[in-house]
């Protein structure tokens, strides 16, 4: 109801944004709520291929429509071609596991990104997901002497393997008789490695999983491995929502594979490292990467009918600045006729020697020189 300095100490930072002077504990302990908000660069990825689509073939794709269930989407990533997919794109070991893996749904990308952690890779969680799902034997990776159906129906999912603290919650619920608000209260305090808390809980769960039946042995190794996985756990909710993501980075590859490593080397341009395995990728689908050209290229890199266009903006030694300047002056007049007619033409106060030398260099006036 009152201004938020009634309840908090606040400052501007150097951005001038509003800043808590409380760290995210403190916060919530006065009774505030503190969100995560996330922004990612593979949306705007994903829109600009859906635009390069629409301005090459007329389609207007919705990407909320597309079908989630897609053998072909499934087998790229299956081969391992997963340069330029979300989550999945830049690392041997996740290129391995997933190969390993063979998924056939988005339940099972969200799967493979909640086990690629140093947790269930370092006690071989991955190791025994992949022998479960090829082997068909989906046994808990728990054992239990009571309530096996309902311990089944909660790690069957999950090919018998712990994988989201919402499984954690469920077992508490199940075995121990927690409330859904106890059932939290223990995820928080396990996430949180809270030692006091901790053994509090320890203590309310084996006595719970007592009088439900459970063995106090088998509850306390159960609450130790619980504990285990919850250093690294992901929220399923997390998990899956990013794996659509995945899925449709990867639909877009599959179908229009220019327009979306186009758009990509346009997303990823500033760093070289990032965009040298996007060329090799390329290269590998016979996809041609065309030269910059003064009079066709635009800041970040299109689709073109043969291939895609170098961008004017991944041009070591041009800044935003330089490119803005020539993009302006050329779609105001006409295109550039020669080397002496764009000198003419443009403001050589902003496109110096430097970023005329970086332009000849490139290529960019190979067709009108």
């Amino acid at each position: 109801k009152n201004p938020l300095v009634d309840y908090v100490p606040l400052y501007l930072d150097k951005e001038k944004n509003v800043v808590t002077q409380y760290d995210m504990n403190l916060i919530e302990k006065i009774g505030l709520i503190k969100f995560d908000l996330l922004g990612l660069s593979t949306l705007t990825t994903i829109k600009n291929t859906l635009e390069f689509v629409r301005e090459r073939t007329g389609k207007c794709l919705d990407i909320n429509e597309i079908d989630m269930t897609d053998p072909k989407v499934f087998d790229l990533l299956c081969a391992g071609d997963l340069v330029g997919i979300f989550q999945l794109s830049g690392s041997e070991g996740f290129k391995d596991l997933v190969m390993k893996v063979q998924p056939r749904t988005v339940e099972e990308i969200g799967d493979i990104t909640s086990l690629y952690r140093p947790g269930p890779l370092d006690n071989g969680f991955d190791k025994t997901y992949i022998k479960n799902k090829h082997s068909g034997d989906y046994s808990p990776q728990i054992k239990v002497s009571t309530k096996l159906e309902e311990v089944d129906a909660i790690l069957r999912p999950t090919k018998g393997v712990i994988i989201y603290q919402e499984q954690v919650m469920k077992l508490a619920r199940v075995l121990a008789g927690f409330s859904l608000g106890e059932a939290d209260l223990l995820r928080s305090a396990m996430g949180k490695k809270d030692a006091v808390k901790m053994q509090a809980e320890k203590a309310g769960f084996v006595n719970g999983c007592i009088k439900h039946g459970v063995k106090e042995e088998e509850a306390t190794e159960i609450f130790d491995i619980l504990a285990k996985f919850a250093e690294y756990g992901f929220n399923k909710s997390h998990a899956i929502a990013y794996s659509i993501i995945s899925y449709q980075t990867a639909w877009l590859k599959t179908y229009y594979p220019v327009e979306y490593l186009a758009a990509y080397l346009t997303e990823e341009m500033a760093d070289v490292e990032n965009v040298l395995p996007i060329i090799s990728n390329c290269a590998d689908k016979g996809i041609k990467l065309l030269q910059p050209d003064i009079n066709l290229s635009e800041f970040g890199y299109v689709p073109e009918k043969d291939g895609i266009r170098f961008g004017l903006g991944g041009v070591e030694g041009l800044g935003e600045t330089v490119v803005k300047e020539i993009l302006s002056k050329r779609d105001s007049r006409r295109p550039f006729k020669s080397l002496f007619d764009f000198c003419n033409i443009v403001n050589l106060s902003k496109v110096n020697k430097k970023g005329l030398e970086a332009l000849v260099k490139a290529g960019a006036f190979d067709r009108i020189l």
